[in-house]
């Protein structure tokens, strides 16, 4: 039976984001990312905070409209 390997996910998403920083910066005119949150569920909120968050660490400009 094959060994089972532990993949990093932690360590991953830091090498992808300093790619995905690298390239953003490059770019002429820079990508963006637009939200509109209809309601109140937590979830969405949560998930909605979390894409903004990644695009600021990555140089993605993004608007958030409730």
């Amino acid at each position: 039976m094959a060994q089972a390997k532990v993949l990093d996910g932690v360590a991953a998403a830091k090498v992808i984001r300093h790619e995905v920083s690298q390239a953003v910066a490059k770019l002429k005119n820079k990508p963006g990312l637009a939200t509109v949150l209809v309601g109140e569920d937590p979830g969405s909120r949560s998930y909605v905070n979390g894409k903004h968050r990644d695009c600021s660490q990555v140089g993605i400009n993004s608007i958030r409209i409730e």
